[in-house]
């Protein structure tokens, strides 16, 4: 009865938390949507940063990072659900996380793009900052799709589980997106609610800066510790409807799983 009841309550923990990030992604995507890409682009703004006024190709750079961050965040919601790796429903994670893999690459060379022509607002230290998420989101993909290959022929391989902890660091990093909007907030909050007055841009430059940095470092490594401390370095544990969350293993592929690659 008490694993029962603890199983039903990670349960709802799990549910509350998928549908709270999915709400995130999306009211991100809708924004995004809305306020950029229904747009022409010498309107792209917003009270902190002047996308209009970009050189063409940075335009071009940080609207190709538009677009396939929505595409990105609307597919990363069914990649959490242990449904969509059973035989029958499969194909929604293989083909999911083909297309959020595949376009990691564009996403970051926008970025790219952008910060090379024009700079992140913040300056050097804001671009240095993006630029290392960048590479961090370009590194956890291709670890993801390397090991979703390599288990490909053997999924009670090593690489099932090192597939599993790539996907969960990159699935973290791509939430920062929203983390990151999120954390402008505050200091909306405290300008009166006008993001960038002439008295207070020091300010608002440092706030970018700092959030800059923490909006996936901090998250990134919690994902690290949890990973390591509570399930080994060869053991990362996953609540979901299927698996039990006393276990400190995670279960072997069965009959039920998919039987071909993930990616």
């Amino acid at each position: 009865m008490l694993v029962s009841n603890t199983h039903t309550h990670a349960s709802w923990v799990w549910l509350a938390g998928w549908t709270g990030l999915t709400i995130l992604l999306v009211l991100f995507s809708v924004y995004i949507l809305w306020h950029f890409l229904s747009l022409p682009a010498d309107e792209w703004s917003n009270p902190v940063t002047d996308f209009g006024e970009a050189s063409p190709s940075a335009k071009a750079g940080i609207g190709m990072h538009f677009v396939f961050g929505v595409v990105i965040m609307l597919l990363l919601p069914s990649q959490w659900l242990p449904w969509s790796r059973r035989v029958g429903s499969s194909w929604l994670h293989i083909w999911g996380g083909r297309l959020i893999i595949f376009s990691t690459l564009p996403l970051t060379l926008g970025g790219f793009i952008y910060i090379l022509t024009e700079g992140a607002v913040g300056g050097f230290w804001m671009s240095l900052s993006f630029a290392i998420y960048g590479v961090l989101i370009a590194v956890c993909a291709a670890q993801a799709f390397y090991h979703a290959r390599r288990m490909e022929k053997d999924r009670e391989s090593p690489h099932f589980l090192e597939h599993k902890r790539w996907a969960v660091r990159l699935s973290v990093l791509l939430v920062g997106s929203g983390i990151y909007r999120l954390l402008i907030v505050p200091m909306a909050a405290m300008l009166n609610f006008d993001y960038y007055p002439d008295r207070d841009r020091d300010f608002a430059i440092n706030y970018l800066n700092v959030i800059s940095w923490l909006f996936y470092s901090l998250p990134l490594l919690a994902t690290e510790i949890y990973l390591r401390r509570y399930h080994g370095d060869k053991q990362p544990g996953f609540i979901s409807f299927e698996e039990r969350p006393s276990s400190s293993v995670v279960d072997a592929p069965n009959e039920h799983d998919v039987d071909s690659n993930v990616i």
